[in-house]
């Protein structure tokens, strides 16, 4: 039975055999997410070693109580992702085929600028900075909160509200393409 606390204690006092268990148990998620921005099966697997030297090299910075492990392995994995794509110059033709899985299921593929001009055009300032937050950059809600300096229950209801208006525009947009 996996136990978190007991692995992140092993990687704390740097045992080689906790970090194989966080990477064969992490590793080929982070790769399925990685691979919708780096759409290059190599340089995406060549990202995401160097990602796993980052988090061993940096796992004592790791805070249990402001998030969850896989959240804070997956912001150094994007990180990455995102220095590579701007260092090739490259961002927003890697994003294109970028899906936005968390705002609807069964949804086209949607272009990275035209996800954000939508986001911008739908929602109010407070509830795109939450989005931003919350599905682009990987924060829990209490990290989201903690950040914002927003209640717990406040971020929830706003984020439910921020997806409800995106998904409300979306069917919105179906319907008059359709």
């Amino acid at each position: 039975m996996y136990n978190e606390a007991a692995l992140i204690a092993l990687l704390k006092a740097e045992n080689q055999k906790a970090f194989e268990e966080l990477y064969s148990r992490f590793a080929p998620t982070l790769l399925a997410k990685l691979m919708r921005i780096i759409t290059d099966q190599q340089q995406a697997e060549d990202l995401l070693q160097d990602s796993f030297v980052n988090i061993w090299l940096n796992f004592h910075q790791y805070e249990p109580t402001k998030g969850r492990l896989f959240t804070w392995m997956w912001r150094i994995v994007r990180n990455n992702a995102s220095t590579h794509l701007k260092l090739a110059g490259s961002s927003h033709e890697r994003l294109e085929d970028f899906h936005l899985d968390e705002l609807s299921s069964g949804t086209p593929t949607y272009n990275w600028v035209g996800i954000d001009i939508w986001i911008q055009s739908t929602l109010s300032p407070h509830q795109c900075q939450l989005i931003q937050l919350l599905y682009f950059q990987g924060y829990t809600h209490q990290e989201a909160s903690d950040e914002l300096g927003w209640p717990l229950g406040t971020v929830k209801t706003r984020a439910q509200q921020a997806l409800k208006r995106l998904r409300s525009s979306e069917r919105a947009v179906e319907i008059r393409h359709g």
